[in-house]
């Protein structure tokens, strides 16, 4: 719906803000879009910038002139470069940044929102598709539209009312009016700039034209000269290539891009991004003792729960959170645990297999001994199926979880949780209980 060039806010509030540069590319031909009733041809986000609390990420290609991977993507925090390849990188004060087995980053926020970049490139440009889990957030270019407007509200909270009927007048509403608006600058920009740029040097003056016939990208950092425009994809092609999409909403996206690109990149970087957006989450752990205001002693208190199983071919991770009331919660102050058992997708076969051998075992003993021994015979039988359960439990993750905190303040009052994360990194929190010590 928005294909300007720069850098703009495309959401934010009180904890969070997202900005992303958009930039053109060559495209085979324009795209129509049915919200806004405009043809225009089109721009990739080519890097994104978060604020997390009082920290800044950065992911965005090296445009430095003596650099050894011109265009690479550098990750940082606050200017810095990070790697987030051997885990995650905490955040202090709440938050974590890291990898996604699609190649991008993860940017988990306190309180669960969470801000997925997943990277493509394509004729030497990187582009990123940006997807949100959870954001509370209402202001931006991808803010909340109000009854009876066409576009979100302007930063200073004017509303632009219903979708002008001319044409002419609905382009300029939105690439200079409402683009402009939330368009950064150097003192708003979250980004980290190399010498000799800043804002300004990514903005393409008069893109997108209005009704344009043919795509000339203008030469701005990043961009490379097209020497010939790029061939375009039939639709039926495109559709073709994004029928793996599960999203209808995602996929008509990447029809429109790869039609557009005529570049068979933009699905296979849709492909990798809904891996990630549509993986099952496990499930939420279950608090069993403390009880809920339940007063405990100050010593070796012991926090039972019960473990989820997990949804994939990877174990759980598991963290106990336990923090007084005059402080706020921080995942990055839990305590890791250890991993859960196998995946439960055997542990079902496993069960049947134990029990249908405890059946035999029984058939064979009475057949050899007759009933005489029927009350040993069925003793056996019990102890094969428990222990053919155990083994279920074991690997479904359902055993008790269980951990001692020696010691804590008296007289205080505390709030504890359990927080399981799976590999891709999604958190799933148990309730909050509270507690009272003597």
């Amino acid at each position: 719906d928005f294909q300007s060039s720069g850098e703009f806010t495309l959401l934010r509030d009180a904890g969070m803000e997202l900005q992303a540069r958009q930039t053109p590319v060559p495209a085979a031909s324009p795209i129509a879009d049915a919200h806004t009733g405009l043809t225009s041809c089109v721009s990739v986000n080519s890097a994104v910038a978060l604020r997390v609390g009082q920290h800044r990420v950065t992911y965005q290609p090296d445009l430095a002139k003596n650099s050894r991977q011109p265009g690479a993507l550098i990750l940082r925090v606050d200017g810095k470069p990070i790697d987030v390849t051997g885990g995650a990188f905490a955040l202090a004060g709440g938050g974590r940044v890291l990898k996604t087995s699609a190649g991008g980053i993860q940017v988990q926020y306190p309180g669960g929102t969470a801000v997925i970049v997943t990277p493509g490139t394509w004729l030497g440009v990187a582009f990123l598709n940006v997807d949100l889990n959870r954001a509370r957030a209402t202001e931006g270019i991808m803010g909340a539209i109000a009854p009876g407007n066409w576009l979100p509200a302007l930063p200073d909270g004017t509303l632009l009312g219903a979708r002008p009927a001319d044409q002419a007048v609905r382009h300029a509403t939105l690439y200079k009016k409402f683009a402009d608006a939330w368009r950064v600058s150097e003192t708003t920009s979250l980004f980290d700039y190399e010498p000799g740029l800043s804002p300004r040097a990514f903005v393409a003056e008069g893109w997108p034209e209005v009704a344009p016939q043919v795509c000339r990208v203008p030469q701005l950092p990043g961009v490379p000269v097209a020497t010939a425009p790029p061939t375009p994809l039939p639709r039926a092609e495109a559709e073709k290539l994004c029928a793996g999409v599960f999203d209808v909403a995602r996929r008509k996206n990447c029809v429109a891009d790869v039609a557009a690109t005529g570049a068979r990149e933009f699905a296979q970087t849709y492909l990798a991004t809904e891996k990630i957006l549509i993986r099952p989450r496990p499930l939420a752990p279950k608090l069993r003792a403390p009880e809920n205001n339940a007063t405990v002693g100050s010593t070796n208190i012991r926090f039972d729960w019960t473990k989820p199983s997990a949804t994939g071919k990877d174990p759980l991770t598991f963290r106990h959170c336990l923090w007084s009331a005059d402080r706020l919660y921080d995942l990055n102050n839990c305590t890791v645990l250890a991993k859960d058992g196998s995946p439960a997708q055997s542990a079902w076969l496993t069960y049947a297999i134990v029990a249908a051998l405890a059946l035999l075992l029984l058939l064979i003993l009475w057949f050899a001994v007759g009933a005489r021994f029927l009350i040993v015979q069925l003793l056996a039988l019990a102890v094969a199926l428990w222990a053919g359960w155990q083994i279920y439990l074991v690997q479904t993750g359902r055993t008790p979880g269980t951990v001692t905190v020696e010691s804590v303040a008296p007289g205080k009052i505390y709030f504890w949780k359990v927080v399981a994360e799976d590999a891709e990194g999604n958190l799933v929190e148990s309730e909050t209980r509270r507690l009272v010590v003597k």
